[in-house]
């Protein structure tokens, strides 16, 4: 009789067993248990990439087709801006290098691009303190693990060539410095090293603070040093030195330009068996559109791996087990320093904070027009997800290509493994793209957006914000997806903003909320002013503007006769026609009359009554300046004959009214010969400028000239008397002040400001520091603001027309401009945020 038993295993063998398998684990899978590898997907977090999040939009952009007039637009080059490039205006004097100070060492972290500004920043460290650079050592990058040397990405002879005439550069310490290594620093304090150097260090620390290190020792390192240098109150001269660095001494070596080059000949003469074929009945038509692409490529910088995904505390549809995953890693890599954590997905979209995954790019690029006969060329490290994430984006335009596809191993071996390398490889291949778009903000794609605009290369910024938006309407077709997109990014397609549109116009126009200016802080108090909102209903130039304290009320004026009166809202509540061009216009602070000049004389607008109570006749012709004596009792008309007529406040009885008060004309100030275009009244005398390049000094005693003040050479349009000084600005391009001499007492020239436009007018205030401000208008249709005595540019506004009027709010932290397109637009300074706010914004510049 046979036995027949079932086979059970002992608990000891089961535990050997399980043992046996948990030891093999790392072998079979080695990222198991390196979920936190920094270069290693997860196996939880990233082999189970999500489905397509946008499959509504996707079924539109799949079919999606484009017209030729699209395409044509699409690939056309960036129109020429006018622009020459400020590298050129470096000196070309030999440089002596006996006499600089000491040699200078930088230590550089980061990726290759904030290297590369880093080391831009080092020559003009070393520019500014008379040193001799010592070629800047490039730390280990903890997240891609390269420890390539500045030889090994740079042509180290031809960046010392470039700048020999600029600066005093070595390839290594001579031997009594041999001791000065990273080594030595980094195994105790030493005093030639320099640690603390701030973020965006003003020139004058480094005065301050190395100069004597590298006087005394002869050598000084800094360390760390990226971003330790300011862009802002740096001699032209510097900032023209970084560009030089970063456009023209920065080469790549040899071999990297040689893999770049052949990467880029494949890209624009790719084989026959890759092109995508319409079908017969739609070949002519795709003929006619891919002849515009044919040829060229786009490079997509992809950035979106695992530090980015993590960082940006975003929810990219991998449900639970990605958001623990990457807050796990976000806790250990960051320690919880990561301020979008406190923010939800839908906050962080609508804020543009989130970056754009491989099928949000693709359906961005498709938006704008590309078809999926484009030439794609990805340049990015590791995509989080790896090839399940980048699916869909293939699907989309399936002639992607990387530099695996289009290159050799054999070929890439120099740059196999050195993140660094590969991407200065990637660097080479963007910039001779036909367009390049990068995913996300970051080191690369700030310095390709930078070296792109130099060369005037058409670039594309995704507008995140709206597309933020956008992706959070799950309910959107794909037509309206397209036009969004489309109008969104007209102006984001190379076009330079701020600073360099030719003419100072904003380019988004009436849309545009965040780009109508610019404003620095002075001493670290995170002040700021923002647009708070716009008066509109004019529809000729705004000549005046005028706030009543009484009423809250703002009176604005233009020149076709029209005054408007706002509420504290912004709604206009009256328009009144006075029925003529108002020149100027003022409030009486005292008794709340509005004063309008007129081409019929001054006209007294009772504001509480809402009448005109008096018409003050006498002037010949435009009343274009008004003035009042700081008691009120006189008030200055300058009229378009070059008089200025003077009326004087009368206290007159009758049996009837009583006690009447009224201007009665009192005297004809007579000297300018051509348009008296400004007028000021100070404690002792009144100023008058004019069109005959003058400016008149009246005693208000006697209504005399008492002087006449000869310094402009051309019309003065603006007057401001500020503490014991006088202020002026013309269509000489200057501005001028003038001050009192002790003994003789009259005024002279004392400074004079050179500016690159027309000055138009001037209006002075106060920041909410209580730090006196000048706002000046110019014919490049911005308002500058400076801080005064010192004249730093703490901001500018930039408007769709030349500004002619500008008012500060009696209380309350306003200031108003008027432009010659009617618009009014009122503006806040704001000294203090709200702290999800202010985090927002902190990381969004």
């Amino acid at each position: 009789m046979k036995l027949q038993y079932d086979y059970y295993p002992s608990q000891s063998q089961t535990t050997a067993l399980i043992g046996v398998f948990l030891l093999l684990l790392p072998v079979l899978y080695p990222n198991l248990f390196n979920p936190l590898g920094r270069a290693s997907p997860s196996m939880f977090s990233e082999w189970n990439a999500p489905k397509p999040r946008h499959l509504r939009l996707l079924e539109g952009a799949l079919p999606h087709q484009t017209s030729v007039q699209q395409q044509k637009s699409l690939w056309a080059p960036l129109a020429n801006q006018g622009w020459r490039p400020c590298s050129e205006e470096t000196s070309d004097v030999p440089l002596s290098m006996k006499n600089t100070r000491g040699y200078l060492q930088v230590f550089l972290d980061g990726g290759l691009n904030q290297q590369r500004m880093g080391i831009c920043d080092a020559v003009a460290v070393a520019k500014i303190l008379n040193a001799t650079l010592v070629i800047p050592h490039l730390e280990v990058n903890p997240v891609w693990q390269d420890s390539s040397s500045f030889a090994e990405i740079f042509d180290v002879d031809e960046f010392i060539d470039v700048l020999h005439n600029d600066v005093s550069i070595v390839k290594k310490l001579p031997s009594e410095f041999f001791w000065s290594t990273r080594e030595y620093y980094a195994t105790g304090i030493r005093a030639t090293r320099i640690k603390t150097a701030p973020l965006h260090a003003s020139a004058e620390w480094y005065l301050e603070n190395v100069l004597p290190v590298l006087q005394r020792y002869g050598i000084a390192a800094v360390s760390p040093f990226s971003h330790r240098l300011t862009f802002n109150d740096l001699p032209a001269s510097i900032q023209h030195l970084r560009c030089k660095v970063n456009f023209r001494a920065l080469a790549f070596v040899p071999h990297i330009k040689t893999l770049g080059e052949t990467l880029i000949n494949r890209l624009h003469h790719p084989p026959i068996k890759n092109q995508v074929l319409g079908t017969d009945d739609k070949q002519e038509v795709t003929d006619e559109i891919g002849k515009y692409g044919a040829g060229k490529y786009v490079v997509l910088h992809l950035r979106f791996d695992k530090d980015m995904a993590a960082h940006s505390a975003c929810d990219f549809g991998g449900g639970k087990a990605e958001k623990l995953a990457l807050a796990k890693y976000r806790q250990v890599i960051w320690q919880g320093r990561v301020q979008n954590s406190q923010f939800s997905d839908e906050e962080l979209r609508n804020h543009g904070r989130c970056p754009l995954t491989p099928e949000e790019i693709g359906l961005l690029l498709a938006a704008l027009g590309f078809s999926n006969s484009t030439r794609l060329y990805l340049a990015s490290h590791k995509v989080y997800g790896g090839e399940a994430r980048i699916s869909t984006l293939r699907k989309l335009f399936p002639l992607m290509e990387d530099k695996k596809s289009l290159v050799s191993t054999e070929e890439r071996a120099q740059v196999e493994g050195k993140a660094s390398l590969l991407a200065a490889v990637d660097y080479h291949v963007s910039m001779q793209s036909d367009i390049f778009i990068s995913a996300s903000p970051g080191n690369m794609h700030n310095a390709l957006v930078g070296h792109r605009a130099y060369l005037n290369l058409k670039t594309i910024r995704p507008n995140m914000a709206l597309l933020g938006q956008l992706f959070l309407n799950k309910s959107m077709e794909w037509p309206e997806f397209q036009r969004a997109v489309l109008d969104g990014h007209k102006n984001r397609q190379g076009q330079i903003r701020l600073w360099c549109e030719l003419e100072g116009k904003c380019l988004h126009g009436d849309k545009c909320r965040n780009f109508h200016s610019w404003f620095r802080s002075s001493g670290g108090s995170g002040q700021t002013f923002s647009m708070s909102s716009k008066l509109e209903g004019h529809k000729k130039g705004i000549t005046g503007i005028a706030t009543d304290v009484s009423s809250s009320k703002i009176y604005t004026g233009d020149k076709d006769g029209i005054v408007r009166v706002w509420d504290v809202t912004g709604k206009c509540c009256k328009v009144v026609n006075i029925g003529g061009e108002i020149g100027c216009m003022m409030m009486s602070s005292r008794n709340s009359l509005l004063f309008l000049g007129t081409v019929d004389g001054v006209k007294q607008w009772n504001t509480q009554r809402g009448v005109v109570e008096q018409s003050l006749r006498g002037p010949i012709g435009q009343i274009y300046a008004l003035a009042m004596s700081h008691e009120e009792d006189i008030l200055f008309a300058g009229a378009q004959n070059g008089d200025i007529t003077a009326w004087k406040l009368m206290t007159t009885h009758n049996n009837i009214s009583g006690v009447r008060k009224q201007f009665e004309q009192h005297s004809l100030m007579v000297g300018h010969t051509s348009v008296v275009t400004c007028i000021v009244a100070g404690s002792e005398y009144v100023f008058s400028g004019s069109m005959d390049h003058t400016i008149r000094k009246w005693s208000l005693t006697s209504l005399e000239c008492v002087q006449t003040l000869r310094g402009h050479t051309g019309d003065v349009l603006s007057v401001l008397c500020w503490n014991e000084y006088l202020i002026s600005c013309s269509m000489d391009k200057t501005i001028k002040v003038w001050g009192t001499t002790k003994d003789a007492g009259s005024v002279e020239e004392i400074y004079s400001r050179d500016e690159e436009d027309e000055g138009l007018a001037l209006h002075g205030m106060f920041d909410e520091d209580g730090k006196p401000m000048l706002l000046c208008s110019c014919s490049d249709d911005s308002v500058r603001l400076y801080e005064l005595p010192t004249f730093m540019e703490r901001g500018r506004i930039f408007a769709k027309d030349h500004v002619r009027a500008i008012e500060a709010g009696k209380a309350g932290p306003y200031f108003f401009t008027g432009d010659w397109t009617g618009l009014v637009t009122v503006w806040k300074w704001n000294k203090e945020e709200d702290d999800k706010d202010k985090a927002l914004q902190q990381q969004q510049h």
